[in-house]
């Protein structure tokens, strides 16, 4: 079980609610709405990101394996809009990634793992630097092929 919480996120949910409880003890009004913000947008992400993973456990409905199809351009083309998304700020980066995840994560999981650490700590700087590396990772040799 700690396994899971460790791949959803949960684990920073739960040190984050007990900072804000003790803030709210505290009573110290300043700062406690923005984390509380920081806070309920955590607590978003760990529940898209255990629907995900629920997701992966579960079956596929038409009996078709969970096994994504390899298509580079397609994992490229998502990585660049990903990028995009990063370099605004966009919160949407998250969603974004889930997606990029669920269809390439089984193939990179190390790389996958290193930008998901990235974009729940919000820091988007890192997980675009990571998606360059994973760019250039699967870029397509003149030949046709992956290089390394």
């Amino acid at each position: 079980m700690k396994g899971i919480a460790g791949t959803i996120g949960a684990n920073r949910l739960a040190e984050m609610v007990i900072k804000e409880e003790q803030l709210l003890e505290r009573q110290a009004a300043n700062g406690t709405w923005r984390e509380l913000d920081e806070l309920w947008l955590l607590a978003k992400r760990v529940n898209e990101a255990a629907k995900r993973h629920l997701a992966q456990l579960a079956p596929a409905a038409n009996g078709a394996p969970l096994t994504p199809t390899l298509d580079i351009a397609v994992l490229r083309t998502r990585t660049v809009e990903l990028q995009q998304l990063l370099a605004a700020g966009d919160l949407k980066a998250d969603d974004a990634f889930g997606r990029l995840q669920d269809a390439f994560g089984t193939l990179m999981p190390d790389e996958f793992a290193l930008i998901e650490e990235s974009i729940d700590a919000l820091d988007y700087l890192k997980a675009s630097e990571l998606c360059n590396r994973l760019l250039e990772a699967t870029s397509i040799a003149p030949s046709g092929d992956l290089s390394h």
